[in-house]
């Protein structure tokens, strides 16, 4: 793959990841449904708002990966390696600054959101570009372990969407409801 074909890629992987998770915030509020749960945020909590990075930017590289599947194997590594990327940067920030506030700011939070998007793909073409101008460095390598590595998380994401852990993570700040009520 090119250059310019990985940062057309990349560029609109981030913007898909953007609009789509901007749209899941509000999808189960809109329609309900257990679908839309599992896709969606059903509530305020830091998982519940990690689904909207991490479904876009998933289904984004595995439409990715049909496309092109055929002119070149898929970087199922960079792929885990992004999302995970982008994950942390709306997690570790948030809690460093709600921790020394003791208050959330919800621009903050969205800020976050686009920043752990804007990482998610700014890694993934700096890996992908530094592969394509060094092929010495194994893009495969462990490529169906990292492929499993994603399909577990989003395996996690559907089941603590209904059977969410008593942890902060997993908490709705506004109504102290963890997951959705069954």
């Amino acid at each position: 793959m090119e250059q310019k074909n990985i940062r057309r890629n990349c560029l609109w992987g981030f913007l898909f990841t953007a609009v789509a998770g901007v749209l899941l915030h509000f999808v189960y509020e809109w329609f309900g449904g257990w679908f839309w749960a599992v896709l969606g945020a059903v509530n305020e909590s830091v998982w519940e708002h990690l689904k909207l990075l991490f479904w876009p930017a998933f289904l984004f590289c595995v439409g990715e990966w049909i496309l092109t599947r055929h002119q070149h194997p898929y970087p199922w590594k960079f792929a885990a390696q992004s999302i995970l990327l982008g994950m942390a940067l709306i997690v570790v920030p948030f809690y460093t600054y709600s921790g020394i506030l003791g208050f959330t700011v919800t621009p903050v939070d969205i800020g976050l959101f686009f920043l752990g998007t804007a990482g998610c793909w700014g890694y993934f073409f700096r890996k992908r570009s530094k592969a394509l101008a060094s092929p010495s460095e194994d893009s495969q390598e462990n490529s169906r372990i990292y492929l499993i590595l994603l399909l577990l998380i989003a395996a996690l994401f559907v089941i603590f969407t209904f059977y969410p852990p008593k942890i902060a993570l997993f908490q709705d700040p506004l109504t102290g409801m963890y997951g959705i009520k069954l």
